[in-house]
């Protein structure tokens, strides 16, 4: 295929392509959807907007104070990014396209808003403590504005400084999966560090970006044009030997994802230039300086490079379905690897289940129902136990609760204190919520435990497991939501403050005021446990039936029988849904090989 689709030919080839791709992953966030494979459909959905967009995006990235905001605005002709000797840049900023210059910024929380060029500093810097604040808000800025780069949906996006900080690192990170090529900057002065080697190798070079332009800024800050070509040319080595390490590792299965792409950027451009000295020459209409600044390589490299849009748009959608269809793969081979060890576990209930059916009074059937059954009294005495706790932490927690309380609640004037003693009122109410709360965590983990140490063959139907844990819930909730309600109403703190009778020393008033206030509090609480009584007996019923119900070893002989044929054809239902699920994964499974398959095809006819 013809790298700059300019004939009627490849651009109907590269249409057909298009197409292909877009079917292909339609077909993708399909299959990934019915998988439950959340991330992989939503990736799938970004790739499917982006090649049916047609969006092309350019990544400016390197370490912090590399002048990557300086080579942008050098690009644009303008000062327009702010750029400052401090790490500046805390958000992305996009330049598309526009006719008329104007900015908009997105916020995280979706809203939008228009600014004016010289408040952009305002929005996206680390500059002030204020709009440190506010770029904390913002998505991105998007600048529009009349370049010609990025005319038919080119969009150059000026990241954070890598290095700088955690967060906006992770900016940077997020991005660079999202991008079709990337501007790669560094320092004269100090080409290369160590970091950035690292971040080459082991990010950069590891995405699906089919081309890399490597640019040394600050070659005016060099004492002559040797050292300048020096800086340039030691890049190139240090570039040439991390790329060489990386290729030499393409042989190691672990790297085959990302081993093409390193043959597309082992041709890579190392390019000096002056950002300042291109900005000032453009500013003034100064052919001479720009010249010197040699931002004119920079910029027929970046135009080679747009040109070839099509093509790398096209590597990055088949890299990524790829990528997609990998992934797919592997979660359909872990699925059934899961369906075949439950159909190995049904096959081995069933013999268990046909044995007992055939030799109830075996001595093997015997001692097992006889374990099952002492499993059974012993949850039973666990969840008895859980249950008649509840009051005594309720308890726990009120006194927790007073015995920190100090003179101070009682100084200042009454209105004061009547206020304090609500807050009092309201936290003992939260605090009685969430022991509540816990309580019900408590059983319910228990519950969950021992349902999954029960031999599966007898083990309760998620329904009803599930049914009485939410009844467990249930019960804690609606507990505290009938104490909150009547010590709300009652302010009961206010009321003893004011019945309270003073002791001889502050000592004595709070300790007087402490054990009636936690009397009194007992008593609502020992209440509104005795009220719901018939709901706890309810849940012990429940506990009681869920595994006695599923207990042959408590049953008479003919209803265990009866269990036991219920049992068989239960598993051989399962066992019939396992077979029909993993029939489904293999059709899949063939779908999406089909799809990886022939995007290898068109991945090789394009870099051929």
């Amino acid at each position: 295929m013809d790298a700059n689709l300019s004939s009627n030919s490849s651009l109907l080839e590269y249409r057909k392509v298009i197409f292909m791709l877009s079917a292909w992953l339609r077909k993708l966030i399909e299959i990934a959807d019915k998988l439950n494979l959340h991330n992989i459909s939503l990736t799938s959905k970004e790739v499917l907007s982006k090649v049916e967009s047609n969006n092309f995006s350019i990544a400016v990235v390197g370490e912090f104070k590399r002048g990557k905001s300086s080579l942008i605005n050098a690009l644009l002709g303008q000062n327009i990014l702010p750029t400052n000797i401090l790490p500046t840049t805390a958000t992305l900023n996009r330049i598309k396209y526009g006719i008329e210059p104007r900015i908009q910024i997105k916020f995280k929380d979706g809203k939008t808003e228009d600014i004016e060029s010289d408040k952009l500093s305002q929005y996206v810097t680390k500059l002030t403590p204020e709009s440190t604040r506010i770029a904390a808000s913002v998505k991105e800025a998007t600048i529009y504005y009349p370049i010609s780069y990025c005319r038919n949906d080119v969009d150059i996006i000026d990241t954070p400084g890598l290095e700088d900080e955690a967060a906006m690192t992770a900016v940077t990170l997020s991005t660079l999966p999202k991008v079709d090529a990337a501007i790669f900057v560094t320092m004269a002065l100090a080409p290369l560090s160590k970091s950035e080697e690292v971040f080459l190798s082991e990010k950069l070079l590891r995405q699906s970006i089919s081309r890399i332009l490597f640019v040394v800024t600050g070659i005016d800050r060099c004492q002559s044009i040797e050292d300048a070509d020096k800086a340039i040319q030691r890049t190139k080595d240090k570039i040439k030997q991390i790329i060489g390490l990386e290729v030499q590792k393409e042989f190691d299965p672990a790297y085959s994802h990302y081993k093409k792409q390193l043959n597309l950027v082992k041709q890579f451009e190392v390019i000096g230039v002056s950002a300042y000295q291109a900005l000032q020459a453009k500013k003034n209409g100064d052919s001479s300086l720009l010249d010197q600044s040699r931002f004119s390589e920079l910029e027929a490299a970046l135009e080679r490079l747009i040109e070839e849009k099509g093509k790398l748009l096209l590597n990055f959608s088949i890299d990524k379905v790829i990528t997609l269809s990998e992934s797919i793969l592997h979660a359909i081979s872990t699925q059934k690897l899961s369906l075949e060890k439950k159909r190995t576990i049904l096959t081995n209930n069933y013999n268990l289940v046909d044995s007992s059916l055939n030799n109830e009074e075996s001595a093997k059937a015997a001692e097992y129902f006889a374990q099952y059954k002492d499993l059974i009294n012993d949850i039973q005495r666990q969840m008895a136990i859980l249950l008649e706790q509840l009051e005594n932490n309720l308890k726990e927690a009120v006194t927790e609760v007073l015995d920190k309380i100090s003179s101070a609640l009682f100084i200042g004037e009454h209105s004061q204190i009547i206020e304090r003693l609500k807050r009092l009122d309201n936290k003992i109410i939260e605090v009685l919520e969430n022991r509540s709360r816990r309580w019900a965590g408590k059983i319910q983990v228990t519950i969950r435990r021992n349902v999954l140490e029960t031999p599966e063959i007898c083990r309760p139907e998620p329904e009803q497991t599930l049914q009485w844990m939410n009844s467990v819930g249930k019960y804690a909730v609606d507990l505290g939501s009938s104490l909150k309600q009547q010590l709300s109403q009652s302010c009961l703190a206010s009321k003893l403050y004011g019945i309270t009778e003073r002791g001889a020393t502050e000592k004595s008033f709070l300790e007087h005021f402490r054990h009636t206030y936690i009397s009194h509090l007992e008593t609502i609480i020992i209440q509104h446990i005795e009220s719901s009584k018939s709901s706890r007996q309810g849940l012990e019923a429940q506990i009681s039936q869920v595994f006695s119900t599923s207990a042959p070893g408590l049953m008479p002989p003919k209803e265990k029988e009866q269990w036991l044929v219920e049992k068989r054809l239960s598993i051989a239902r399962e066992e019939t849904r396992i077979e029909l699920a993993l029939q489904e994964l293999q059709e899949i499974q063939k779908e999406t090989q089909e799809i990886q398959e022939n995007a290898y095809i068109i991945k090789e006819q394009i870099t051929d």
